[in-house]
């Protein structure tokens, strides 16, 4: 079990870190670049994912059972916050 903490911990900060960027200076990774209409609203939508990504792993590896259920609550709501994001910072489908 706590060899996956170090690996996600990672994924979760480097997450942040290209979120930051994204919300400070509109970077983007190069495979997002053409699907991505708001850099910035993506960017946040990023912080959120790692937010919930690292209150997930608190809570599945160090909090006891009773609190466990709220951080994975609060994880969920985090992860529908940035679904929606990402979803408003992507160009709508054409049709026609």
């Amino acid at each position: 079990m706590w060899y996956l903490v170090g690996p996600l911990g990672a994924l979760s900060l480097l997450g942040v870190v290209a979120g930051v960027a994204a919300i400070r200076s509109s970077w983007l990774p190069s495979w997002m670049g053409k699907r991505t209409f708001r850099p910035r609203l993506w960017g946040y939508a990023e912080v959120l994912f790692s937010a919930n990504l690292a209150v997930q792993l608190v809570g599945w590896a160090i909090l006891s059972p009773r609190p466990r259920g709220l951080a994975y609550a609060v994880g969920f709501v985090l992860l529908m916050v940035a679904l929606g994001l990402l979803r408003a910072s992507q160009r709508p489908e054409r049709t026609g």
